[in-house]
C-alpha cells in the first residue's frame, strides 16, 4: 500500500472522542525498553557529555573506573537504543591514552568528517592540565591528532587546575576548548583554539590561548563555548559575584566591544553552582543555571540574552525566567528546539524534563502538567545532559546508582519532544486569521488531532493533508500541503473544528506531514481563508 494511500486510509477512519496519547514529553517506546537503555558492564560510568550524530546514532561520553583504573569511556548508541557494535569494542570505547597520568572526558563534540574531539583534562601529579583527544568514527584514537591523538595545554605556569569543561568545532574545522584556569587565588575564563592537527592558533589570543578575569570576588568558571552565527565566539559560565557571565570574543581571540561592557555581560540570579548553555539561530544566548535556597532546595533560572549582550525584555520580562523542576531538583542541561523552546532538565532521584516557551514562560502542554519524569530504579543520577534529535525526540543520558554498592551504569531516555512546528502562510479574513494547532504525537497506534481556531462561524472548512510540501499560490495565499487528503468539515458556532485520527504503523521516523485549513468566508480573499500550516514529525 502506498503511503498516500495508507495515511488516506487511517486520516479517514471515523474516531470516536478518545484521550490524546503518546503527548509530548512521554518515553518514546521504539527506544530500548520502554524507552530507556541502561548500560551495566560492572564498570562505573559516570557521564559527562552526549550528541547526535547526523545518522542518528547517539554518542555518550564520561569518566570511567574499570578495575580500580581511572579512565574515559565513549558508547556509541544506535538510534533503537542498542550499543552501535561499530564503535570501539561492542559499542564501546574505553580512552586511556596516557599511560599513567589519566585524561579525564568533560566534553565532546562532532567534527564534519564524522570524527570525534573530547576535551577534559589531564591528571598529573598534584595538577590537572587542560586536554583534548580526537577519535576516529569508528571509536579509535587519531593518532595524526597531537601527540598519539592527544594534546595537553599547559595554559599558564603555576596553575594548580586548568580544567577544558567544552569543545566546539569552527566552520573551517579549528577546535575551540573552554574552561577554568585556577590558581589557587583566582579563577579565569579560558578559551584555546587549536588547528586542525591539534597545534595551538597562534592567530588566537598570539598564541592559541585566552584567559579572561570576570572581575567576581575570586573569578569565575568558563562551562561552556559555542560558534555565534556572525563568526564570533562565545563562553558561558558564572562569576564570583553571583552572576550567569557570557563572555564574547572576536575571531582573533580579542573581547568584542559591540558585546555587553567591554565584551563580558552578566545576569544577577545569586551564588551559582553550576550553568548549561544553548545558541539561538539568530545569535542570541541563553544561559541557564542554579543556586541553593536552603537545605535539598534549589533555584532555577535561566537568562536571555541579545546579540548585543543585554538581557532580552521579551523572556518574562526582564529577560530572566525562572524554571520548575519539582522540589529538590535543580538545573543541569537545556537544548533548543528548532520552534525556539528551551528543554530544562534536572533531578536526583529521577531525571525531570520541562520545557519553556518562547517568552520564558514554562509550558504546560509538555509531559503532565508541564514536567516529564525519568526514573531508572530505586536509586538515584548524577548530574545528565540532554540532546535533541532531528525528529524533535529527546535524548536524556546521565549515570545510574542503586545506592546499594552497585558500580554506576550509563544510563540514557529518549522522549517524545517538538512534533508540531508552524510553517505560517496564513491567509486572514475580516476577524484576523485562523490559528491551526497539533496535540498528540504522530507515534504509531497513537490518536493526534489538529485543532482549528479563529475561522468563521459556522462555515465550510477544508483540512489539506499532504505527504509533501507544495507551496502552491492559490487564491491570494499559498497552499502549503500537497493535496494528497482533503477532509471537509463545519465550523463550530465559535468557529472551530477538530480532526481526530489514529497515526499509522510503518511511517518512517523524522518523516514530515504537512496539514493547512482552507475555510469559505466572504470576508477574505476570493471569499476564502486559510490557516497556518501545520508541519507534524512521525516519531
Amino acid at each position: 500500500m502506498s503511503r498516500h494511500t495508507f495515511l488516506s486510509a487511517a486520516l479517514l477512519l471515523p474516531l470516536l472522542p478518545c484521550a490524546v496519547a503518546g503527548a509530548q514529553g512521554e518515553l518514546d517506546p521504539a527506544f530500548g525498553t520502554a524507552g530507556k537503555v541502561v548500560t551495566d558492564t560492572g564498570d562505573s560510568y559516570r557521564t559527562r557529555a552526549s550528541l547526535i550524530q547526523p545518522d542518528g546514532k547517539i554518542l555518550v561520553t564520561g569518566l570511567l573506573t574499570s578495575g580500580g583504573a581511572q579512565q574515559s569511556f565513549a558508547n556509541r548508541y544506535l538510534p533503537d537504543g542498542s550499543l552501535d557494535a561499530g564503535f570501539g569494542s561492542g559499542g564501546i570505547s574505553a580512552i586511556d591514552p596516557a599511560g599513567p597520568d589519566w585524561f579525564g572526558v568533560e566534553a565532546a563534540a562532532l567534527q564534519a568528517d564524522g570524527k570525534i574531539v573530547l576535551a577534559g583534562s589531564l591528571d598529573v601529579i598534584f595538577t590537572r592540565r587542560f586536554a583534548a583527544l580526537r577519535l576516529n568514527s569508528d571509536g579509535t584514537i587519531d593518532t595524526s591528532f597531537g601527540t598519539a591523538g592527544l594534546v595537553v595545554t599547559e595554559l599558564q605556569a603555576g596553575s594548580l587546575l586548568e580544567i577544558a569543561f567544552a569543545v566546539a568545532i569552527q566552520p573551517d574545522g579549528k577546535i575551540l576548548a573552554a574552561g577554568v584556569r585556577d590558581d589557587g587565588s583566582r579563577r579565569t575564563f579560558a578559551v584555546v583554539r587549536y588547528l586542525s592537527d591539534g597545534s595551538l592558533d597562534p592567530s588566537f589570543g598570539g598564541d592559541g590561548k585566552v584567559l579572561t578575569d570576570t572581575g567576581g570576588t575570586t573569578g569565575g568558571v568558563c562551562y561552556h563555548v559555542a560558534v555565534l552565527p556572525d563568526g564570533g565566539i562565545v563562553a558561558g559560565g558564572y562569576d564570583t559575584s553571583a552572576s550567569l557571565a557570557v563572555v564574547k570574543y572576536e575571531s582573533d581571540g580579542t573581547l568584542s566591544p559591540s558585546f555587553g561592557a567591554g565584551g563580558m555581560a552578566f545576569a544577577s540570579i545569586g551564588l551559582v553552582q553550576d550553568t548549561s548553555m544553548a545558541i539561538h539561530d539568530d545569535g542570541r544566548i541563553l544561559l541557564g543555571g542554579f543556586v541553593f535556597a536552603g537545605p535539598g532546595s534549589y533555584d532555577s533560572s535561566i537568562a536571555r540574552f541579545l546579540a548585543d549582550g543585554t538581557l532580552d525584555p521579551s523572556f518574562d520580562g526582564d529577560g530572566l525566567a525562572p524554571v520548575d523542576l519539582g522540589a529538590g531538583n535543580a538545573l543541569e542541561a537545556i537544548a533548543l528546539q528548532p520552534d525556539g523552546k528551551i528543554i530544562a532538565v534536572g533531578g536526583f532521584t529521577e531525571k525531570v524534563v520541562a520545557r519553556v516557551d518562547t517568552n520564558g514562560a514554562q509550558d504546560p502542554t509538555f509531559g503532565s502538567s508541564g514536567t516529564a519524569s525519568v526514573a531508572f530504579g530505586p536509586g538515584f543520577t548524577e548530574p545528565g545532559n540532554v540532546a535533541i534529535q532531528p525528529d524533535g525526540k529527546l535524548v536524556v543520558a546521565t549515570s545510574y546508582y542503586d545506592g546499594e554498592g552497585a558500580p554506576q551504569d550509563c544510563a540514557l531516555a529518549r522522549l517524545v519532544g517538538q512534533v508540531w512546528e508552524d510553517a505560517g502562510a496564513g491567509l486572514a479574513g475580516a476577524t484576523g486569521t485562523p490559528n491551526l494547532s497539533g496535540s498528540g504525537s504522530l507515534l504509531p497506534n497513537t490518536a493526534f488531532s489538529l485543532s482549528l481556531d479563529d475561522a468563521a462561524a459556522t462555515s465550510p472548512a477544508f483540512l489539506v493533508f499532504g505527504a509533501s510540501r507544495l507551496d502552491f499560490p492559490l487564491f491570494g495565499g499559498t497552499l502549503v500541503p500537497s493535496p494528497d487528503v482533503v477532509m471537509a468539515s463545519t465550523t463550530d458556532a465559535g468557529g472551530d473544528a477538530t480532526t481526530s485520527a489514529t497515526w499509522p504503523t510503518g511511517v518512517s521516523t523524522g518523516t514530515p506531514y504537512y496539514s493547512q485549513y482552507w475555510i469559505l468566508d466572504a470576508t477574505g480573499p476570493f471569499g476564502l481563508t486559510a490557516s497556518n500550516a501545520l508541519i507534524g514529525v512521525a516519531q
